[in-house]
């Protein structure tokens, strides 16, 4: 629903997706009855924590903009000399278009790597066997990452104001989608196998982390 408008949207579409956001409310209702059941209300320490995100949400977060401005200027000049680095960046092809680096391997005789995700063990031996184009994929990596985190960047600056950071709250979707979701969320750090917090891992974070309590 991004970038849609509601007035947009034909009346047969619009009972669809109310009744979507119903069945969510209702299956939300129903799973909040079934977690107070299984684990009892929360501690005092849990009702703090939750008090402290809602509020810092609500009044949001100050941050250094100077700092951040600097780290957007030094991305922009990585992403810059990786591209000068990328033959086919100055035919007006897609940068990273996977398809582009590999017609550019296959133009020199070499079968382009399997996958391009360099924590891969095919990944790895492509550089081995390719030393000479090994160069210009490494290039592509400092691109590519340096785009991501200038998007990143961006999204931040996006949600803020005159100084100050809005995130949104962390949320979880539908039974069906259970990860936590919030497109700039005020998000805590996800372990493997799912984004459960232990009520002691909360309590680890809360009482060990400073930046959390500066604002109360």
């Amino acid at each position: 629903m991004k970038g849609v408008h509601w007035q947009s949207i034909m009346a047969f579409d619009q009972e669809h997706i109310r009744e979507y956001n119903l069945q969510d409310s209702r299956l939300a209702r129903d799973d909040c009855a079934l977690l107070e059941t299984t684990c009892g209300p929360m501690s005092p320490l849990e009702d703090e924590v939750a008090a402290h995100t809602r509020m810092l949400v609500r009044r949001g977060m100050a941050f250094d903009g100077e700092f951040i401005e600097r780290c957007r200027q030094t991305l922009y000049w990585v992403r810059h000399n990786a591209a000068k680095e990328m033959p086919w960046a100055a035919e007006g092809e897609k940068i990273l278009a996977p398809q582009v680096f590999n017609t550019f391997c296959c133009k020199r005789g070499v079968a382009p790597p399997a996958n391009l995700q360099k924590d891969g063990a095919d990944f790895t031996a492509w550089m081995e066997a390719n030393p000479k184009l090994a160069p210009f994929l490494k290039a592509r990596q400092r691109y590519e990452l340096a785009n991501r985190k200038l998007s990143h960047i961006e999204n931040f600056l996006s949600r803020t104001f005159e100084g100050t950071y809005y995130p949104d709250l962390l949320y979880c979707g539908a039974p069906h989608t259970p990860p936590l979701v919030g497109e700039t969320a005020l998000a805590t750090e996800a372990k493997e196998g799912g984004r459960e917090r232990t009520r002691d891992s909360i309590s680890r974070t809360w009482t060990e982390n400073p930046i959390w309590r500066a604002a109360t």
